[in-house]
């Protein structure tokens, strides 16, 4: 009990001494090495916690064999999907032969994270209908609520931005009725993006500042600082770019001293952006080069292409326009090969602004034409709104 307190209030450094006391007297218990392992990765020490699985796995029958071993690893590896595939098969086989319905579970939808990572979105899409299904069949609300907010971020990365928008927001329902902080924190979160992407700012902000209420109650300062640099992207996106800094300035603070890598990325991106607005280059590329050195290190290309898209703007802006070009190009090449609709979309948009502001970059006004089109067509209306404003030849 103590231990789960600590974790709320996440309070990781007490947990994990709590967790590996407990592990140290038993040691063959797998649900407290499972707790450990848990804890360690939450507290960022992905070695240890590796180095306790490793312990388990060697474990006597069935227990070093138990799927949620192998699903514990796969978790821990966000950056590495293709690792993450295979041990989320091996633990949807073990547990489908098992009859562990809940856990088989929990290992498809790591094989639909996966599948989304790696560039195939049917798949994934497959993975989260069969998570529903077995949420439904064994009436588990919370688990329904969390496949739709999968679905949802799914179908939103495909560009279908309706349908994402009603799986947020059933998500969102069922997490408040039944009282699930967690399922209101994420389902916010990611309705903020659509709603961004649908002329909505204001109604973006309402919802990440919801989502960042959550995290505070959850005691996950990391995910708060990741919502708080949406939020100043949504204010960027305003042109308030005083606004925009103090909140990743301040975001940047509540990560400190924290493994928060895929945060601090954003965070670095959006200071440059507004730096580069307010004439500050030597501070926006500093700012450039500091979260293109740890995009490097990400395995998710939804957040490569993201952040890198925002750097590009950002170097466009410091007068780098040609090396923002080449960087634009890329990503609407590799976004539009890995089915990431959202992601080429904003490829696209962030193209034809440089392009506006520099008629030496200005791409061919087909370009413009068919970026009213398609985004007057899959509703991405923010898109449309500031393609349309940019001059046609």
């Amino acid at each position: 009990l103590e231990q789960a307190l600590h974790e709320r209030l996440g309070e990781w450094e007490r947990a994990e001494e709590i967790a590996r006391a407990l592990f140290a007297f038993f040691p063959e218990d797998l649900e407290t090495g499972l707790s450990l392992v848990n804890v360690l990765s939450r507290a960022g020490k992905d070695r240890d916690a590796a180095a306790t699985l490793a312990s388990l796995r060697r474990l006597p029958p069935p227990a070093g064999s138990d799927p949620r071993i192998d699903l514990a690893e796969a978790w821990m590896l966000d950056d590495q999907p293709a690792r993450r595939l295979v041990l989320a098969e091996r633990s949807a086989r073990e547990a489908d032969a098992r009859g562990a319905r809940l856990i088989l579970a929990f290992a498809r939808v790591q094989q639909g994270m996966a599948h989304a990572r790696l560039g195939a979105p049917a798949r994934a899409r497959e993975a989260y209908e069969d998570v529903r299904r077995i949420r439904v069949a064994i009436g588990d609300r919370f688990g329904v609520a969390k496949v739709l907010d999968n679905e949802g971020v799914l179908l939103a990365q495909q560009g279908e931005l309706a349908e994402a928008r009603r799986a947020f927001e059933e998500a969102l329902a069922i997490s408040a009725e039944i009282g699930s902080v967690f399922g209101e924190a994420w389902a916010s979160r990611h309705l903020a993006r659509v709603l961004a992407e649908q002329d909505d700012p204001d109604a973006a902000r309402q919802a990440l500042e919801r989502a960042m209420e959550r995290f505070v109650e959850l005691g996950q300062p990391a995910s708060r600082a990741a919502t708080q640099a949406m939020l100043a992207r949504v204010v960027l996106d305003q042109g308030a770019l005083v606004e925009a800094e103090a909140l990743a300035l301040d975001a940047r603070s509540g990560i400190a001293g924290q493994k928060a890598r895929s945060v601090e990325d954003v965070i670095e991106a959006v200071l440059a952006a507004a730096a580069a607005a307010q004439g500050r280059r030597g501070e926006a590329i500093t700012a450039v080069e500091r979260s293109e050195r740890l995009l490097a290190a990400s395995g998710d290309p939804v957040e490569r292409l993201d952040v890198g898209i925002l750097c590009a703007r950002a170097r466009a802006s410091s007068g780098m326009t040609v090396e923002a070009v080449v960087a634009l190009d890329a990503a609407m090449a590799e976004a539009r090969r890995l089915g990431l609709v959202a992601v080429e979309m904003e490829a696209r948009l962030a193209r034809a602004e440089v392009g506006g502001a520099d008629r030496s970059a200005r791409p061919d006004p087909a370009f413009r034409d068919s970026l009213i089109a398609d985004a007057e067509r899959l509703g991405f209306t923010r898109t449309a709104r500031r393609a349309a404003a940019l001059p046609p030849r």
